[in-house]
């Protein structure tokens, strides 16, 4: 049976979620130890981002979590702490959460984890280390000195990660995953039980492994998954880690959307023709945890101009500021071929929300009064020569045939 203890109502908070229901649902198992004496700090933490959590204790006896009531979605935001329960939520759903939009925060340990849970990231292309083996690195002990961050969007912090009793993850080549702190090189993990390291009983071994990985689906729902909890307890609670993490992971921070898409002849027709001057601008926001404000640290947000392959694909240059919006344009001349026409943007970068606009428009072959004239075609210039000097050269012709023949001489006859 699930209980929930606490149904908080939020009031004011430094940080959000740009989503209007922010709703979190926290499992945790009553076989461990009590939650307040555990993860108070994180609890508090999500509250105080207006995720309006709710505590759900899952044990041995307990009916699955309810994600979906009468067809809907009951929460935004999943966050499964360290459990064994075996009973928690099936595979099938937790794909149908996240398709829906919901995002998931797994967190786990060298405890193992639920068999749909691990079924559910498998899907996603995470294979977490089984039950039983265990994270080593005789070098660098339980703390990560100097993290292998690869992407600076999810983890801004440069500091110490303690990572004991913690298991790690071998990933697919999925291009939606979003790996963010590596496995050092020192480090592998085996399985405890057979005493001894070998190429049957490791796991990983190096850098092959991952400690903490994301992953953003085309509908800009996020997974994340760690294999230790010990920044999450109060006892060694990483607020800058624990706070990177849950901004990205529930749509506080990563989060880019389009405002505005404008294109327009530039010469003031409302249709296009070919080899016509077109201007497209783009409006792009960010979300930075109270409000919209715009996205100007980008550099490499392409257009597309496409009619079944991209005839162009230009970089958009930073060109103004809007409201909260940074527009981004550029200009440039339609081909000359005519068709239905695709201005595309397709902006993804690991660590921000996806933006995918397209707007199609039909560009026209040239009119028969809109055909450049014989005159104004230089190829044409030796053939209008030839005739015009044709034209002249027979009416001098005729002037000098008509009035250079011989003269009649007046003179008389005689005898």
């Amino acid at each position: 049976m699930i209980f929930l203890l606490f149904l908080l109502t939020p009031l004011a908070w430094a940080l959000s979620s740009a989503l209007e229901d922010s709703r979190t649902l926290v499992v945790y198992d009553t076989r461990l130890p009590e939650f307040e004496s555990q993860y108070s700090k994180l609890f508090e933490m999500l509250r105080g981002r207006n995720l309006q959590p709710e505590l759900a204790l899952v044990g041995p006896e307990s009916e699955p979590l309810e994600l979906f009531r009468n067809g809907y979605r009951r929460y935004q935001n999943l966050l499964i702490l360290p459990t064994t329960a075996k009973d928690l939520v099936d595979t099938d759903t937790l794909l149908r959460f996240t398709q829906d939009g919901g995002d998931v925060f797994v967190v786990s340990d060298n405890t193992g984890m639920q068999t749909e849970v691990v079924l559910f990231l498998n899907e996603l292309g995470i294979y977490p280390s089984p039950k039983g083996y265990r994270y080593i690195d005789h070098h660098n002990g339980d703390t990560l000195e100097v993290p292998d961050i690869h992407n600076k969007v999810v983890l801004h912090t440069e500091k110490p990660i303690l990572y004991k009793d913690g298991s790690v993850a071998l990933l697919s080549n999925s291009e939606f995953l979003v790996p963010v702190v590596r496995a050092p090189r020192t480090s592998y993990t085996f399985n405890v039980d057979e005493g001894r390291v070998n190429a049957d009983s490791t796991w990983h071994s190096g850098s092959q492994g991952y400690l903490f990985v994301g992953l953003q689906g085309l509908n800009n729902a996020r997974v994340f998954w760690t294999g230790s909890a010990a920044s999450f307890k109060d006892e060694s609670f990483n607020e800058e880690l624990v706070s990177d993490l849950i901004n990205w992971t529930f749509q506080i921070s990563g989060l880019i959307k389009a405002t505005s898409v404008t294109h327009y002849n530039e010469n003031g027709d409302s249709g296009y023709k070919i080899k016509d001057t077109t201007t497209f601008e783009i409006g792009v926001s960010e979300w930075d945890g109270e409000k919209w404000a715009p996205f100007t640290d980008c550099e490499d947000l392409q257009l597309e101009f496409v009619m079944l392959d991209p005839y162009y694909r230009l970089t958009l240059a930073p060109k103004r500021v809007e409201n909260s919006s940074q527009i981004y344009g550029t200009t440039f001349q339609i081909p000359d071929q005519h068709g239905m026409f695709t201005y595309k943007v397709l902006y993804q970068r690991e660590g921000y929300s996806f933006i995918d606009e397209s707007v199609t428009v039909p560009v026209r072959h040239l009119a028969n009064d809109e055909y450049p004239r014989s005159w104004e075609i230089t190829n044409s210039w030796v053939y209008l020569s030839s005739a015009l000097a044709v034209m002249v050269g027979w009416f001098v012709f005729v002037v000098v045939f008509v009035y250079s023949g011989n003269k009649k001489l007046g003179k008389e006859k005689t005898n």
